[in-house]
């Protein structure tokens, strides 16, 4: 799983800001909506989503800064 999201980053294109919606959806979203977030997220191409999706893998989700 973790191999497809690096692939999946790196194959993005480029973004200005990761979408606020799709962060939450991952938070406090079901399973369908937290993969459609993960799938935005993605399509972003932003560098911070790496960052993001690498926690939420471990179990924590950022939003605004501030762990959910």
């Amino acid at each position: 799983m973790r191999l497809f999201l690096l692939l999946a980053f790196f194959l993005a294109g480029p973004a200005l800001a990761l979408d606020k919606s799709a962060l939450d959806k991952l938070a406090s979203g079901d399973n369908d909506q937290k993969i459609e977030a993960i799938g935005a997220l993605l399509a972003e191409g932003d560098p911070q989503a790496l960052g993001v999706l690498a926690r939420f893998a471990e179990g924590a989700v950022e939003v605004d800064g501030k762990m959910v």
